[in-house]
Formats: structure tokens, sequence, C-alpha cells
């Protein structure tokens, strides 16, 4: 024990995968990806279900646990109207 009247304790805690998992949208998961979270499933988008990945570093602020986005994985699924100076097919 240290100086009379002080005390001293040391301890760690673990959150399991499911008490975070259990706030995230529907389909989505999350696991380890070395020291980061990974996080991945199906967003719906105008009737289409796109996959989606997320990898977040995870760190301890002044107020909490911080979760900030290392890399994020969206497919290249958005259509757009070809330029006007293109012809459109069959014209």
């Amino acid at each position: 024990m240290g100086r009379a009247g002080w005390h001293h304790a040391a301890g760690a805690a673990v959150v399991v995968f499911d008490t975070v998992g259990h706030r995230l949208p529907g389909g989505f998961r999350l696991h380890p990806d070395g020291k980061n979270l990974k996080v991945s499933g199906r967003l719906a988008v105008g009737g289409a279900h796109i996959p989606v990945s997320a990898t977040a570093a995870l760190g301890v602020s002044g107020s909490g646990i911080s979760v900030t986005p290392v890399h994020v994985g969206v497919p290249d699924v958005i259509t757009r109207p070809p330029p006007a100076s293109l012809p459109r097919e069959g014209q």
C-alpha cells in the first residue's frame, strides 16, 4: 500500500462485441481487425441493398472512448446520366 490514506487499484474492462453490435442497424456485424474494429453489412438505398464496410480505430478521449473511421468502403454503384455532349444509345 502507498501513502497512508491513499489506495491504488488497477484493472481492465472488456466490452463484448454483442454489447456494441446490438446498437448497429439490422444486418450489420462487427469484428476485430488487428487493433481496429471492422463493421460490415448491407445498407438499403432506394430499394437496393448495397454492401458497405468500415474500419474504425478506437481510442480514449477526455470524455470517453473515441471511434475514428480509418477506411470506409462503398462500391461505385451510383449511376449518372450521360453528359449531354455524348449521344445516347439508339440515337
